[in-house]
């Protein structure tokens, strides 16, 4: 069974596909050098097409359209890997940005009760500004103990926040 296209990919006056990229747009000159092995002057057809020179036209131009498609082919890659590229910088910002503005909520919300923002891999923590102070004179616990964790939203988290308020209520300013 034979496939015959309903459409031709091909525009140029030579036969030849038409090249998406400008830069991709050689192919007359290529099919010239292959059909005549003159270069008019660019070396660069001597080096990757000399074996190729005097071959048929057909064969030629199946030569001149797959150096045409790999032309494009590399550039599309390179502008979808610029593309991709740029996304991932706006995203690395945009998620930047976001932490930035969590951060500063944090260090809001731990400063309302005079502690000390603590930022770690782990999770951020509000500290006491004294860790080494007593924070109850009843159990004599020390205030580096006493650390709230912060909900996703920035806000610090109200069970921590109240047990806190009753075991170390020498460490921050309730």
């Amino acid at each position: 069974m034979s496939f015959t296209p309903t459409t031709a990919p091909y525009s140029s006056p030579e036969g030849l596909v038409t090249a998406r990229h400008d830069s991709c747009d050689f192919g007359p000159e290529l099919l010239h050098y292959l059909e005549t092995g003159d270069n008019d002057g660019n070396p660069w057809y001597d080096q990757h097409y000399a074996a190729d020179v005097g071959i048929p036209l057909p064969q030629a131009r199946a030569i001149a359209d797959a150096a045409i498609e790999r032309c494009d082919d590399t550039l599309d890659a390179q502008e979808a890997q610029t593309s991709r590229a740029a996304s991932q910088s706006a995203a690395a910002t945009t998620s930047a940005a976001r932490q930035a503005a969590l951060a500063e909520k944090e260090a809001a919300a731990c400063g309302q009760i005079g502690g000390v923002l603590t930022q770690r891999a782990g999770g951020d923590t509000c500290r006491s500004a004294t860790p080494d102070a007593p924070g109850n004179d009843t159990t004599h616990t020390r205030c580096y103990l006493g650390n709230i964790n912060f909900n996703p939203d920035g806000s610090l988290i109200e069970e921590q926040l109240e047990f806190a308020r009753r075991q170390y209520p020498k460490c921050y300013t309730f």
